[in-house]
């Protein structure tokens, strides 16, 4: 299909006739757009896409686990979107394995290499019930089945919020299963039927589990600051190991069965032996807890990391320590060595990234990059440029286009929890956990000023569309605090009796809107300071509003679903229900038909605003959406989650397909040579920016052949 496009695109610059000479030129330059276009689609930007997605930018935030195939050929790593296999020699995406309907805390070859298995799952998500583990042949990526808790357990782990499957192990014979979560336990399961076994019952959660070798014992390391061996043939507990002085996180066998090893909070790796079950070495040199710990295959050397950032390599015989490797620039969260020992491969939540090691000289020799984690986002006016809270007290500015981080900007003191743009793109606003506003030049990164005045976290912020006025507020103050923002002075401060709240402006820039936790939706007069309309809304707490373009219609958002208002009088207009869920974001296309809100399910919900008709839900995501927007064309929507940012293709779900200009059925060069013709009018202006040009022509030529 892209070569068949190409050479199409590629006829049209020798196309002749009563076109003009600038036709073939901007032809010429859309080709060149299209076939970037198409180059970088082919990477792992289409990997695993939901159904409706064009393509992905970014590939999800990494999570504890990393596991290397029996051949050392692949590596499983889990993320937010899915299970990621990466070539082990090269660091090519293979493939990515998609399913859950939650991020994937850990992965799981069998012994034999055939079978991969993964669990999913996020604590306190009362709605979710995707603590499921799922097994997959490893080769094809085809689900194989899911491993389901049984429904008494299930229930009762739901009360208690712990539905997370933190950790998964293969016995040596690869017919057992074992998981765990933060309800203290560990699950074993039959492979050969999916059954669910036995359970291992503790008192504390357990982030990390080992077989022996003989497939005889297991160890698990929990927060109680102890370790517990269990005889697998009959599930019986044997006995219990004390030493730490702060909770387990890390556990591992030696090959040959002889010693353990252990690491946590109390930054100390400790060596046991596990015929006298007594400590053998205790080992110093962590500065904060350590995370992992892992032996190499032929026992002589083992790996602890820790979220001092470092990876510490030492000699199993002596304790002696061998070298100390700092690569990373976060927490190191897992370390695995490879089948023949040659390698080991770390991972950094913070850092986003995996690096794979030389175990002889401690050189590390590959990158894999393109993992993030998402904290609030916002996007620029044209689109291009999404503002990230990506990283503590830091904010990325990243090229959609592109995907290129082109600045980041620092000097917040705590956590970025909200953003915002001018309408003109220019200045960027920031709020924080640190209780200020900063506004900041999008094109110099620079920092213009910071504004304080007020009394807790900054959690919501809006500019009026004339570039006039920045609106914020508070988590738990109830004041709106209206600024003039090329000056930084305080204008006017409002009342809104509620805290917690969402903040939009008319589109005329003289209303401010503010809703939150009381279910009510203020309206102000921005230059009076006067309140001048009050709708009582739906019962729950109100999570995000928006006004339609022409300004008539409010569109409010709460649990349930969203809720039109007619502008000017506060009445209720209709209701489109599905449930929605704690989301701050709501968006309306360029032209006002249609509207999209985050769905619980990770989704994002499109409705057809005249209509009352919900035209699609898209699927697929596994993580809250942050930000959401309408590409001018009204038939495309970027959303930012906080795992990925996703390009949607809508034109199959709406009525209208406005790139088939000349309305013969399909989009064809005589619908490119009709725009063309129009340059520099108002009609068919495709995208919404109120003129005829080249970005008309692109969209065309985009669908060419629809």
């Amino acid at each position: 299909m892209r070569s068949k496009q190409r050479r199409y695109l590629m006829g049209l610059v020798h196309f002749s006739g009563s076109i003009q000479t600038r036709f073939s030129t901007l032809v010429l330059i859309l080709v060149t757009f299209l076939l970037f276009s198409n180059a970088y689609a082919q990477e792992y930007t289409r990997m695993g896409l939901p159904e409706g997605a064009k393509y992905r930018i970014r590939k999800g935030g990494l999570h504890r686990g990393i596991a290397y195939s029996p051949d050392g050929t692949r590596l499983a790593v889990p993320s937010s979107i899915g299970v990621w296999i990466y070539n082990a020699h090269t660091g090519e995406e293979l493939a990515l394995f998609t399913g859950h309907t939650e991020p994937v805390l850990s992965v799981a070859f069998s012994p034999d290499g055939k079978i991969l298995a993964s669990g999913a799952g996020r604590k306190w998500n009362w709605w979710r019930e995707d603590s499921e583990i799922r097994l997959w042949d490893a080769d094809t990526g085809e689900h194989l089945t899911t491993l389901t808790r049984p429904s008494e357990i299930a229930s009762a782990l739901r009360e208690i919020g712990q539905f997370e499957v933190w950790e998964l192990a293969f016995s040596p014979d690869g017919k057992t299963l074992a998981s765990t979560s933060g309800d203290g336990a560990v699950r074993l399961w039959d492979i050969e039927t999916g059954a669910y076994r036995s359970i291992l019952r503790g008192d504390a959660f357990v982030p990390s589990v080992a077989f022996s070798p003989d497939g005889k014992t297991l160890v698990s390391g929990g927060w109680d600051y102890t370790i517990q061996l269990w005889d697998i043939a009959t599930g019986q507990h044997r006995t219990t190991l004390e030493g730490h002085m702060d909770r387990v996180h890390s556990v591992a066998f030696s090959p040959d069965g002889k010693t353990l090893v252990s690491g946590g909070w109390d930054k100390t790796v400790l060596l046991w032996d596990i015929d006298t079950l007594s400590v053998r070495e205790v080992l110093t040199g962590h500065t904060s807890i350590v995370t992992s710990v892992a032996f190499s295959p032929d026992g002589e050397t083992f790996a602890s990391a820790g979220n001092d950032q470092k990876i510490r390599l030492w000699e199993t015989d002596t304790g002696k320590l061998r070298a100390t490797l700092w690569k990373h620039t976060g927490s190191v969260d897992t370390v695995v060595f490879s089948p023949d020992g040659a390698t080991f491969a770390s991972t950094s939540y913070d850092d986003e990234t995996i690096r794979l090691w030389k175990t002889d000289t401690g050189e590390q020799h590959i990158t894999i990059t393109g993992h993030w984690r998402l904290g609030p986002a916002a996007f620029s006016p044209d689109k291009r440029t999404i503002a990230i809270g990506g990283e503590p007290e830091a904010i990325w500015l990243w090229d959609v286009v592109t995907d290129r981080k082109f600045a980041t900007l620092t000097g917040h003191t705590r956590d970025v929890t909200a953003l915002a743009f001018s309408s003109d793109g220019s200045t960027l606003a920031s709020g924080s956990w640190d209780k200020t506003v900063r506004l900041w030049d999008v094109a110099t990164g620079k920092l213009r000023v910071t504004l304080e005045k007020h009394a807790d976290t900054v959690t919501a912020i809006a500019f009026s569309p004339d570039g006039k006025i920045l609106a914020s507020s508070g988590n738990t103050n109830t004041l709106i605090y209206l600024w003039d923002p090329e000056t930084g002075t305080r204008r006017s401060t409002l009342n809104t009796h509620t805290a917690g709240i969402s903040l939009a402006f008319s589109p005329d820039s003289q209303s401010l809107m503010a809703a939150g936790g009381d279910a009510q939706i203020r309206l102000w007069d921005v230059n009076t300071g006067e309140l001048h309309t009050t709708i009582d809304g739906d019962r729950d707490s109100i999570e995000a509003v928006a006004f339609s373009p022409d300004g008539k219609t409010i569109a409010s958002m709460n649990g349930h679903g969203v809720y039109f208002w007619d502008a000017n009088t506060g009445r209720h207009r209709t209701t489109l229900w599905g449930r929605t869920g704690n989301y701050s974001t709501l968006a309306f296309s360029t032209d006002g038909s249609t509207v999209a809100a985050p769905q619980v399910g990770y989704g994002v919900y499109i409705w057809d605003v005249h209509t009352e008709q919900l035209q699609t839900i898209l699927t697929g995501v596994t993580s809250e959406t942050a930000a959401l927007a309408f590409w001018p064309d009204n038939q495309n929507l970027i959303s930012a989650n906080y795992a990925s940012i996703l390009l949607w293709d809508l034109a199959p779900f709406l009525t209208e397909t406005p790139w088939d200009v000349n309305n013969d059925g399909v989009v064809n060069i005589l619908d490119l040579t009709l725009v063309a013709s129009q340059f520099g009018q108002k009609t068919p202006d495709l995208n919404g920016d109120g003129i005829v040009n080249i970005l008309d022509l692109t969209l065309v030529a985009q669908h060419i052949g629809e």
